[in-house]
């Protein structure tokens, strides 16, 4: 009994979350790939004791391991553990999304638009008024594709269209899903933004299938 319970619990849960089942699946790892980002980045601290070079404060009074080299500015673990960051947060995103059933189309706008949209512009106001703008280096990590070109350029133009993305996203959040304009404007900002994009993407994804579905269903053969 408290199997079939367990079952039928599981299954309203998958009715209401909008995340398919193989999504769901590789969420979970992707999330898993973010721990493993977090120990990376741990694990430079334990082995150089200024990881970072341009914040004094950011450091250790000691070193556990012995010294890593660096890949760009940073420790090898620090540089790909920040990189592998980028790539599987959005997966966390989508985790979130599965765990909480935010199925409904504001649930879904705010975990895989507006949350991304949020998250670009705050980390590129960051890197443009606070990060010290070290030499660039192609091993520098970026949160958004265009966030990335900024910051092997330091050029305002690449900042404004990083700003502008930003905003594209935040106007697809508040757009009703229906519009169609909205769904190229979402598939824009996927791209753009990639790797974060990959939550709008598949958001948009999301959103063309279940257009497809009405359509069928409106139009039966």
């Amino acid at each position: 009994m408290a199997g079939l319970l367990t079952r039928l619990q599981q299954t309203e849960r998958a009715s209401r979350s909008p995340v398919s089942p193989w999504m769901a699946r590789l969420a979970r790892v992707g999330t898993g790939g973010f721990g493993v980002a977090v120990g990376l980045i741990l694990l430079a601290f334990l082995t150089n004791i200024q990881p970072f070079p341009y914040y004094e404060w950011a450091t250790l009074p000691t070193t556990v391991l012995p010294s890593q080299p660096r890949l760009g500015h940073y420790p090898v673990s620090l540089t790909l553990g920040l990189w592998l960051w980028e790539f599987t947060f959005p997966f966390v995103l989508i985790l979130i999304a599965d765990r909480y059933a935010l199925g409904s189309k504001q649930g879904r706008a705010l975990m895989f638009i507006l949350v991304p949209a949020i998250y670009a512009l705050a980390f590129h106001l960051y890197c443009r008024f606070i990060f010290p703008q070290p030499d660039p280096t192609a091993w520098e990590p970026a949160v958004t594709a265009v966030c990335y070109f900024y910051c092997q350029t330091y050029t305002l133009s690449w900042s404004y269209i990083t700003i502008g993305t930003a905003i594209l996203g935040l106007l697809v959040a508040a757009t009703p899903a229906k519009k169609t304009i909205g769904w190229y404007a979402l598939v824009i900002f996927g791209i753009l933004t990639f790797p974060l994009g990959i939550a709008p993407l598949y958001e948009a994804a999301v959103r063309r299938e279940q257009s497809s579905h009405r359509a069928s269903i409106g139009n039966p053969t």
